[in-house]
């Protein structure tokens, strides 16, 4: 799964993803993971890694320090 993500390869991840859920066992787990992979691949492009993406591998520390302020914002509490 790391792979897959690392290089962005949708196809592996749904390989993997597929392999995994051979593995559960119980009717609970197997919502659980159907849920997990529901949201997994719809959103699988927003796991594209900085690299990829043509930003430094560094980190986006501007944006870390300003996550309160953005989070706020965002659920309409009225703060910037």
């Amino acid at each position: 799964m790391f792979k897959a993500i690392q290089t962005h390869n949708k196809s592996l991840m749904i390989t993997v993803l597929d392999t995994v859920e051979s593995l559960i066992l119980s009717e609970e787990e197997l919502e659980r993971y159907r849920h997990f992979r529901r949201k997994l691949v719809s959103r699988f492009k927003e796991t594209k890694p900085p690299k990829l993406r043509g930003l430094s591998s560094r980190g986006i520390g501007v944006m870390e320090s300003q996550h309160r302020k953005v989070t706020y914002r965002m659920k309409h509490r009225g703060m910037y």
